[in-house]
């Protein structure tokens, strides 16, 4: 046989076509969800440094006041820190230390592998010259 015969080459013109166009929507979908991932993650982006300025205020805040807990502390003898009026004072100086917050980063954006489709010019022909 040196030919399909022309239905089945209708066929295969028919499935060549329906291929390439699905092929297209794929990729079209593909840089849709892309696209579509990149958006989502402008909104988060923004509130994570959002968040985190707002926790380099409050850590500056806490900075503020343990210094001035120092400065405090400093006016006073060791007798004074070891006894009772000077332990609250400590106490209260180790605990806001540990109430520091840490910044958050924002996690890396999901990467949607590109799907291999096939490209138009990749179809076999299945023509005559294929056969022989």
């Amino acid at each position: 046989m040196k030919s399909v015969d022309r239905n089945t080459r209708a066929q295969i013109e028919r499935l060549h076509g329906g291929i390439d166009e699905a092929a297209r929507a794929v990729r079209e979908a593909h840089a849709n969800l892309s696209e579509g991932i990149a958006e989502l993650f402008g909104p988060l982006e923004e509130a994570v440094g959002t968040y985190n300025e707002q926790v380099a205020d409050y850590n500056d805040l806490l900075d503020d006041v343990i210094g001035r807990i120092d400065g405090f502390l400093d006016g006073k003898s060791q007798r004074w820190h070891d006894a009772e009026k000077g332990t609250p004072w400590l106490s209260w100086k180790d605990e806001l230390d540990g109430k520091r917050l840490e910044a958050v980063e924002v996690p890396d954006m999901p990467h949607v592998p590109d799907p291999y489709v096939v490209q138009p010019e990749e179809l076999p022909s299945l023509t005559v010259e294929d056969w022989e």
